[in-house]
């Protein structure tokens, strides 16, 4: 009897601290923070801006070469959470690449390519989203293609980056979460549409400066493990429409449209620009999570 009345309370420490960790392991914490950049990491002058032909070859007035660079307005906002878009400008004009002949390429690097760095991600996968205050974030960074000559269009930048994050908070701010993981890319894409066509109908008519080669989309979504590849599966069949701008040159059409999930480094290739007239710039870009 003696022994038994030990062996009670041994049991009934350990049933104690069994449900103690299973309550534990269901305890959802919130996912870790990381950071992520999205950078040009190379340009191609396939076909110089700065040129006049003459019987079919180059006449240096006032030369043959391009100096190009990168403008990226980044954007982040948070799925079903009000108001939650920001943004900022990096230029790459005082740090391009200079008299680039055409038929040669430049590797961009550090502040060549642009770099635009966002902190405090928190990547989620598909058990992540079964707790409500973790929230799906979007990011969206507008590439513009650029030629520089004698008047920067920093200004213009910015009045079109506070429209998109104004459009943002109109669209997917104001969204919420699809029930099935596999219907968030259409959500997404669907609400970039609607920010696009906000975008188109507040701009301003933004006044005449660098040459302007064209632009992109880079829209990155906060997402790994299994979730990151529902989306990646869903990425790898769509169609993915250029968006063009009637009648202006700035903002310059968006002539490629690139989406990645945060799971790791992805690259985008040989994109071609040529929304200058007779010149032609193809550029890589780069996305990947930094220290």
């Amino acid at each position: 009897m003696k022994a038994r009345s030990i062996r009670r309370p041994a049991f009934a420490v350990a049933a104690v601290a069994v449900v103690s960790l299973l309550a534990a392991s269901c305890v959802q914490q919130p996912p870790d923070t990381d950071k992520w950049e999205v950078k040009a990491t190379k340009v191609v002058n396939v076909d110089s801006q700065d040129e006049i032909r003459l019987f079919g070859a180059c006449v240096a007035i006032p030369n043959c070469n391009d100096e190009p660079y990168v403008i990226n307005i980044a954007t982040r906002v948070k799925v079903g959470v009000p108001n939650s878009a920001s943004g900022f400008v990096v230029s790459s004009r005082n740090n391009n690449p200079e008299n680039v002949p055409e038929g040669e390429t430049r590797i961009l690097s550090g502040a060549a390519g642009a770099p635009v760095q966002f902190n405090g991600i928190r990547r989620l996968d598909v058990a992540d989203l079964l707790n409500t205050n973790n929230k799906l974030e979007v990011f969206v960074v507008y590439s513009w293609v650029m030629e520089e000559d004698t008047v920067p269009v920093n200004t213009a930048a910015d009045d079109v980056k506070d429209i998109l994050v104004d459009a943002l908070n109109d669209t997917i701010a104001a969204g919420s979460l699809p029930s099935d993981p596999a219907d968030l890319l259409d959500l997404i894409l669907g609400n970039l549409g609607n920010a696009f066509t906000l975008l188109l109908s507040n701009i301003p008519l933004l006044g005449l400066g660098d040459d302007v080669g064209g632009g992109a989309f880079q829209v990155g979504i906060a997402a790994k493990g299994g979730l990151a590849g529902i989306i990646d599966t869903a990425i790898g069949s769509a169609t993915i429409p250029s968006f063009p701008i009637p009648v202006l040159d700035l903002p310059p059409d968006i002539k490629h449209v690139n989406i990645f999930t945060m799971a790791g480094t992805k690259t985008f290739t040989g994109q071609r620009f040529d929304q200058y007239g007779d010149g032609i710039h193809d550029y890589d870009f780069q996305t990947n999570q930094v220290p």
